[in-house]
C-alpha cells in the first residue's frame, strides 16, 4: 500500500504523520467511522523517534483548511495555532511577509503525561502547497465521516510586530 503520509521538513528537522488505516469504517457512529490510526515520527538534530496515536478525518479536513487559508494571506505576518483532539499534535504557525513559515510544532505522544517535544521548522510557501497536496491525498481515501464548520480565518491574527 502506498504511504498516506504528510513530510514537513527543514535542512536540519523533520515531521511526518503516516495516515495507517481506517480501524472501523463501518461502524454506526460518524465519529467512529471518522477516526484513522495514525504513527508520528520526528527527526531533529537532538532526538529521533515516532509514537503511534488517533486523528480523526474532519481534524485533518480542517488542518488543510487552515493552511489553505495562510497561503491565502501569504503576504502578510500573520499567526495561527492547530491543535488535534488528543494534543499528541500541536502547531503554531507564523507567516512573514516575504513569503517564509515559521512552524512551532509540540508533540506529546502521551496525553495523560506532561511530557513534550518541542521544535520549529522554517519552510516555505512551496512547501505548505505540497502539505496541503498530500492532505488531499489522505482525505480523497479517508473522507470526512463528521462534517464542521471550521472557519479558519477567525483563528488567523495579525502578528506582533517585531521589537
Amino acid at each position: 500500500m502506498d504511504a498516506f503520509d504528510v513530510d514537513l521538513s527543514d535542512a536540519y528537522r523533520s515531521l511526518r504523520l503516516i495516515v495507517r488505516g481506517q480501524p472501523f469504517p463501518n461502524a454506526d457512529l460518524d465519529w467512529d467511522r471518522d477516526v484513522l490510526d495514525a504513527t508520528v515520527e520526528v527527526d531533529t538534530t537532538s532526538f529521533q523517534g515516532s509514537f503511534k496515536t488517533a486523528v480523526w478525518a474532519h481534524e485533518l479536513s480542517n488542518l488543510r483548511s487552515l493552511l489553505q487559508a495562510l497561503l491565502d494571506q501569504v503576504s502578510e505576518d500573520v499567526v495561527a495555532s492547530f491543535e488535534f483532539r488528543d494534543h499528541a499534535l500541536e502547531t503554531n504557525f507564523q507567516s512573514r511577509r516575504d513569503g517564509a513559515f515559521i512552524v512551532q510544532i509540540t508533540l506529546r505522544p502521551d496525553p495523560a503525561d506532561s511530557e513534550r517535544l518541542t521544535f520549529e521548522l522554517s519552510l516555505n510557501s512551496v512547501q505548505l502547497t505540497g502539505w496541503i497536496a498530500r492532505l488531499d491525498r489522505i482525505l480523497s481515501r479517508f473522507s470526512p465521516a463528521i462534517t464542521t464548520n471550521y472557519l479558519p480565518t477567525r483563528d488567523i491574527s495579525p502578528a506582533e510586530p517585531s521589537s
